[in-house]
């Protein structure tokens, strides 16, 4: 059995499951009723192991997750059905290391409920880490083609179902499995935060994400040890992605093109360039640089002032915690996982 504590083999089995879900969900696309075949799949084994291993829970899953599958989907391209089955397959994953390690998660991954003061908190802080990650994607895009833009294309065809494939359901996965499951396992400390923001940049597999990606996850992280409460970090997660998928969905209507054209001085925040014709954009780099840093610290601010709970142990910051054994550092499946990340990053780029 594998103990939620044991994050390195965590690490490597999230990764295995990442590639064969991604080939699973492509393959489904293709072959006649794959994909109701592999909704049927995941949704008896959720119910099965959301129910403590009962038939009609089991059951329910199998009747319930197709229908939401194909009623969130609807209309949208292929790659965004295999979006979704990828999704649903990680689901399945916490979902059974919930079940074979007796745990809350709510308790265990710190999710906790938020007053009106921590959801302010949270939606501004949201939306000031969209313009914290453009700056660090306009470097990556200096040498990186950006897959992400690319993807986001057909979005306006179903918006809610995009904001629930690419904001709200990545949020409650990946906060879980990252800065819930796999920064517990490591002690919840510093250490943690800064190990589980590189594997979450590493899981994304594209060289572009992972710059910008690395940096969300140290400001997620950051949150998490300031506040001790992964459900604003779901939240500030999914307004982020929220935003990408409203503003390329949106792109035509005036209100985002007004948006998109204020400037300080050359530099656009929403979507920054920093080089151009052959050259590096020195005011651009400065200003945005500038931009960053005073969102980072904005973010702190207003999670140290509005975002901790009140008063009881539910508000108690992330930090080492005495009861979870003090992780040894990575092994060899730790390695292996981020080697085959950057091997997938690596054959992307060169295809």
């Amino acid at each position: 059995m594998v103990s939620i504590k044991d994050v390195n083999r965590i690490w490597l089995l999230a990764v295995l499951i990442h590639i064969g879900g991604s080939l699973l969900a492509a393959y489904a696309q293709i072959i006649s009723g794959g994909s109701l075949l592999v909704c049927l799949g995941i949704g008896l084994g959720a119910g099965w192991l959301a129910g403590g291993g009962k038939w009609y829970q089991a059951a329910a899953g199998g009747i319930a997750v197709p229908l939401f599958f194909y009623l969130v989907t609807w209309g949208l391209p292929s790659g965004y059905r295999a979006s979704m089955l990828l999704l649903m397959v990680e689901m399945d994953l916490i979902l059974w290391l919930r079940a074979k390690n007796y745990i809350s998660l709510g308790k265990y991954c710190r999710i906790r409920p938020v007053g009106p003061l921590q959801l302010m908190a949270m939606l501004l802080s949201g939306c000031l880490m969209y313009f914290f990650c453009a700056y660090f994607n306009a470097w990556s895009e200096v040498v990186f083609r950006n897959y992400v833009g690319e993807s986001l294309t057909a979005v306006g065809q179903n918006i809610p179902g995009s904001l629930l494939i690419f904001a709200l359901m990545p949020a409650l996965m990946e906060e879980t499995l990252f800065r819930g499951i796999l920064f517990q396992g490591m002690g919840a400390g510093r250490k943690a935060a800064l190990v589980t923001a590189l594997l979450f940049a590493l899981m994304h597999m594209n060289f572009n994400q992972m710059i910008y990606a690395f940096a969300a996850g140290m400001l997620l992280s950051t949150v998490i040890l300031v506040t001790g409460n992964l459900t604003l970090t779901m939240g500030m997660h999914f307004v982020f992605n929220g935003l990408s998928v409203l503003v390329t969905s949106l792109l035509e209507s005036s209100l985002v093109q007004g948006l998109l054209s204020v400037h300080i001085g050359s530099y656009y925040p929403l979507t920054p360039v920093l080089y151009e014709k052959g050259h590096l954009l020195p005011a651009s780099i400065g200003t945005g640089f500038l931009v960053a840093v005073l969102c980072f610290l904005a973010i702190l601010f207003l999670m140290k002032t509005l975002g901790k709970t009140p008063t009881g142990k539910e508000g108690q910051a992330a930090g080492e915690d005495p009861s979870v054994p003090g992780w040894t550092g990575p092994d060899w499946h730790m390695v292996t996982g981020c080697l085959i990340c950057l091997a997938f990053a690596l054959s992307r780029e060169l295809m």
